[in-house]
């Protein structure tokens, strides 16, 4: 099931030709996060371009996801190089078409992978994301203190 983007690319190539997968129409933000958990994905897909849109929004939408034990499947460039360690607590792909085919084929391929980087994304986001060390480290950086 995809939840979103619809997999064509600028050049127009789908990425998804000959995939048995189901596209779904994105809800509100305020639907958001409930919409995503009556779906339950096993992954979430990331095709980033270097966009400072990209780097804004797609490192929270990586710790977001995982928080649902939704882990990314994101291009190889930041911020999701930085958030996510390949095969642990996503996956890291090239851009390219045939790149994305492989490891899409190879997650479908091996289910209990799948279900040990669902569990260690919510973990590594609860842990390091989201944790009260990291807020009051954040916080302090706001105000200079660090």
């Amino acid at each position: 099931m995809i939840y979103g983007w619809n997999g064509i690319l600028p050049d127009g190539t789908n990425i998804f030709e000959g995939l048995n997968v189901e596209h779904v129409i994105p809800s509100d933000e305020l639907s958001f996060h409930s919409a995503i958990n009556s779906l339950e994905l096993d992954a979430h897909l990331m095709p980033l371009s270097t966009h400072p849109v990209s780097e804004f929004r797609g490192a929270g939408l990586i710790m977001e996801m995982n928080l649902l034990h939704v882990p990314a499947i994101a291009s190889l460039i930041p911020p999701a190089n930085m958030v996510i360690t390949h095969g642990e607590t996503g996956w890291l792909v090239a851009n390219n078409p045939s790149e994305w085919k492989r490891t899409i084929d190879g997650i479908l391929d091996n289910p209990p992978q799948l279900l040990v980087v669902q569990q260690r994304s919510a973990m590594q986001s609860m842990e390091n994301d989201y944790s009260h060390e990291s807020n009051i480290i954040a916080l302090a950086s706001v105000y200079g203190i660090v």
